[in-house]
């Protein structure tokens, strides 16, 4: 499974039939993928570290996988995690009223800063998560993964980056 069927637990998930809208840095801004599902699962193992609401009295619920790494994950009518509760890769979230919008924050700088849990991150462009499989590579020692015992190789969720 790649990284969009992972969210939508939908194998025949592709950018085509799911992504309403893309990430844009240029005017008019846009911050996250807008992926048209029902239900919407987590990507990869962490911890819940913020829950709350946004416009329209959706909601949204942010998975801290490393110390430098955040995914939000709104536009939810319906959110199945509190604050401070361990997920593991593909369980459900939550459940979103037209679409789901999947937000990826981190320490390094970009002119979208956004708070998480009092801390200061900064949201950048989710696109290689979403549409090219690739996890920060930030998720490396300080991450919440277990390592193999052969160098160079981690377990990301579902995926193994060599």
């Amino acid at each position: 499974m790649n990284n969009l069927q992972t969210i939508t637990n939908l194998e025949s998930a592709t950018p085509s039939s799911c992504i309403v809208k893309y990430y844009s840095d240029i005017v008019p801004y846009h911050t996250s993928i807008d992926i048209k599902v029902t239900g919407i699962y987590n990507l990869c193992e962490g911890l819940v570290v913020d829950v709350g609401y946004q416009e329209e009295n959706l909601k949204y619920v942010c998975v801290k996988m490393s110390n430098d790494c955040v995914f939000r994950y709104g536009h939810l009518k319906e959110t199945y995690f509190n604050e401070d509760a361990r997920i593991r890769p593909g369980e459900l979230i939550g459940l979103a009223q037209r679409y789901a919008s999947f937000e990826y924050l981190s320490l390094s700088t970009s002119k979208f800063p956004s708070y998480v849990d009092r801390y200061k991150f900064y949201i950048q462009d989710p696109s290689d998560i979403i549409l090219h499989d690739m996890l920060p590579s930030i998720l490396s020692s300080e991450s919440t993964y277990k390592h193999t015992s052969e160098p160079d190789v981690v377990l990301l969720g579902l995926q193994t980056v060599l």
